[in-house]
């Protein structure tokens, strides 16, 4: 798992210093390219608020309905804008995900799903009018690491419960100022079903269950801000 998250902390490293000097060299002023006024290339950077879930029918297995995860997101990003109208924006980005359960009348004890992802988004983006702009294309997201915790106790034998690799649609509708400020939210719906061992072969109060009787996907929504230089 350390060597996951290294490789992953060196990835981020290198996409950051690659963007950078695509941005320098684009902004040099013997360089400099322009489309009616602005860049065509940009350099960015990112934070945002993650509210996910997992989908699933916990209601139906386990008697609880999942509840959100407040996380956040952080990344760089590199904007190419060919034509005034539309953009393509690359970006490398990790963001931590998972679910909650709390302690209810039918559950004794709370639960509580950790996924931190490695995500490599590719958005085609489309501006209807000035700064107005919606974006929307697929996001490859790689496992970094996962926890499981019951009553606030890590419980290890869920190391490998999730799929290491999750692909997934994004569509998102965003505000870019002039002077590089952008915000807006984001939706990430996900296709792939990451319950690996999670729900393999259980037996829970004696009923059997298989990985395919319930897939298990993310979905998150953003409030994202970036930066472009």
């Amino acid at each position: 798992m350390k060597k996951i998250i290294s490789t992953c902390v060196l990835l981020f490293i290198i996409a950051f210093v690659f963007s950078t000097h695509a941005q320098k060299k684009v902004t040099a002023p013997s360089d400099r390219s322009t489309v009616q006024g602005f860049r065509k290339v940009q350099f960015g950077l990112g934070l945002g608020l993650i509210s996910s879930t997992i989908s699933g029918d916990f209601d139906e297995f386990f008697y609880f309905t999942s509840a959100v995860k407040v996380g956040v997101n952080f990344g760089t990003y590199l904007k190419i804008r060919p034509a005034k109208i539309f953009a393509f924006q690359f970006g490398v980005q990790l963001a931590t995900k998972g679910m909650n359960v709390d302690e209810d009348e039918t559950l004794d004890f709370n639960v509580k799903i950790n996924l931190n992802y490695l995500e490599l988004p590719i958005m085609f983006k489309f501006y209807p009018y000035k700064g107005l702009n919606i974006e929307f294309g697929p996001t490859l997201s790689i496992l970094a690491s996962s926890s499981f915790y019951i009553d606030d106790e890590e419980w290890e034998d869920f190391s490998d419960a999730y799929l290491p690799i999750d692909i997934g649609l994004g569509l998102g509708v965003y505000w870019e100022f002039k002077f590089g400020l952008a915000a807006g939210l984001h939706y990430d719906l996900g296709l792939t079903n990451i319950n690996n061992e999670f729900l393999d072969n259980w037996d829970w109060e004696g009923y059997y269950y298989e990985r395919e009787d319930m897939p298990m996907k993310n979905r998150t929504l953003r409030l994202n801000v970036f930066y472009y230089f």
